[in-house]
């Protein structure tokens, strides 16, 4: 029997079958508003207005055909947009067997909801998606297609145990801000990997590097990988002097750990210290991040990204917080240490410069609710002066009250006062620093005699801040001499 003659295709359907199976074409047809230059930019060139700008670094992007791909960049690169069209593309064009499945995994649901909400905007607003897809249940996470495949949505879940992570069979792997993702995690979607399935990781850094994200990255466990790495900067959006300013002073300057991680796309700074002379120990983790106003009010709905830390690596019995409350020259610096083994240790040092008291508060209980492992025991703050309001915004807010008892926790270390140093004689009457001779006399040097009476001479009082200060300072500086001085003092006393 001869075979039956194939019909022939129109250029139009061969045009049409093209842009499905190219990603860079599906991308540039089906999400067309978000890669074409708004009208409200005078800042760009007048041409670009109205026209679709992707820079070569995003069409590299969108063309990546490798079995393992990884977006490490910054931030506002269009990764969503190649993450949203890469499920509905493999949804459409997927030739498998009834009851193929792929996995879209995040961190938590709210990096996981407006993706959700995005895919099924564009499938109710796009005939074509909506007559391919089968059933989005969004409650649940699931999408089908009449090709047969179906699209599991899931998170890993806070304490990342890896139980969502399997019983299912994938071929496509998709997991976005997975710089937050864990290691239990990573480990049982390999598990749920079909053999010659597709990896997609995208994610910012953002300081901690015990993700898998990080090795991927920085390791050889990331060889076999397909790696993208750029700044911001390579988005059309961001080519006008203008806008890159604008990024500059949104994220605190060009130094800051938000600005290296959120818009360069590097790894920052996870461990240093503002105080050299202080030893630290490398091998413990310990981050340093700095904050402004401007910062903090364009993440407020984003917090756990700005104060990412890697708390995963600690098994501590206790935590604390201390913070020197200020405004501007003088920031504010919170310093949160755990308690191993009986040894307070630094864990991380906050610093936050022209703050309002309201989202000093925001930062403080944020850390205590969403970041550390344990709420912490104690919060000691500077609450004299500008740290007053602090101090009461915690104690008094509606929102902060609801959280956790402020009113106990957060305590004022009283640094506002004053306090008798011992260390400095003064004469009673005048009130002048008396000097001490060689065979141990004291004298005054305005009065221009010996004090000889116990009783007319004082111990000096100077500010809590200042005394503390000095202390700290000697007992590091001279450790063992402060050790034996204050043993002999118990001694006396």
């Amino acid at each position: 029997m001869p075979l039956e003659e194939r019909s022939k295709i129109t250029d139009d359907e061969l045009m049409f079958g093209l842009l499905l199976l190219n990603k860079y074409w599906f991308l540039k047809f089906f999400w067309a508003a978000d890669l074409t230059i708004p009208d409200n930019r005078p800042d760009l060139p007048e041409e670009w207005v109205g026209t679709q700008r992707i820079s070569k670094e995003q069409r590299l992007m969108m063309l990546d055909e490798s079995d393992n791909i990884l977006f490490c960049t910054g931030r506002k690169l269009a990764k969503t947009v190649v993450i949203e069209g890469s499920v509905m593309q493999h949804g459409i064009v997927y030739t498998g067997a009834a009851g193929g499945e792929a996995l879209l995994v995040t961190p938590g649901d709210h990096h996981l909801a407006p993706i959700r909400r995005r895919l099924d905007a564009k499938k109710k607003d796009t005939p074509f998606f909506n007559m391919m897809v089968k059933s989005f249940n969004k409650a649940v996470g699931v999408l089908e297609f009449h090709t047969g495949l179906i699209w599991w949505m899931r998170v890993e879940g806070q304490r990342g145990t890896g139980a969502g992570m399997v019983s299912l069979r994938a071929d496509y792997i998709i997991g976005d801000e997975m710089a937050f993702g864990s290691q239990i995690d990573y480990d049982s979607r390999q598990q749920t990997k079909l053999p010659g399935a597709k990896q997609l990781y995208a994610g910012v850094p953002n300081g901690v590097r015990s993700s898998p994200f990080y090795k991927i990255d920085q390791t050889n466990m990331g060889n076999s990988w397909s790696k993208h790495k750029y700044p911001s900067y390579i988005n059309p959006l961001f080519q006008s002097e203008k806008a890159k300013q604008d990024v500059i002073d949104s994220h605190g300057g060009e130094n800051t750990q938000m600005y290296l991680t959120q818009v360069l796309g590097e790894w920052g700074k996870e461990a240093y210290s503002s105080f050299p002379r202080i030893p630290v120990v490398g091998t413990l983790p310990f981050s340093y991040i700095e904050l402004t106003e401007e910062v903090i009010n364009v993440s407020l709905g984003n917090l756990s990204t700005l104060l990412a830390l890697p708390t995963s690596e600690i098994k501590a019995d206790a935590w604390i917080m201390g913070g020197d409350l200020g405004y501007s020259p003088a920031p504010t610096v919170l310093l949160i240490f755990y308690l191993k083994d009986g040894l307070w240790l630094e864990f991380a040092r906050i610093v936050m410069r022209r703050c309002n008291p309201l989202n000093q508060a925001r930062v403080i209980d944020h850390l205590n609710m969403n970041i550390l492992p344990e709420r912490l025991s104690v919060i000691m703050l500077d609450g004299h002066g500008w740290g007053d309001s602090i101090l009461q915004t915690l104690h008094n807010d509606p929102v902060f009250q609801m959280n956790d008892d402020y009113q106990t926790k957060a305590m004022n270390a009283g640094f506002g006062g004053r306090t008798e140093d011992p260390r400095v004689k003064l004469h009673r009457s005048c009130k002048t620093i008396l000097r001490r001779t060689e065979n141990g006399d004291w004298i005054c040097d305005r009065c221009k005699d010996i004090v000889w009476k116990p009783e007319d001479i004082v111990n000096a009082r100077i500010l809590t801040k200042q005394f503390l200060t000095g202390e700290l300072k000697d007992a590091f500086a001279f450790a063992n001499v402060y050790l034996d001085r204050q043993e002999e003092m118990a001694m006396v006393a």
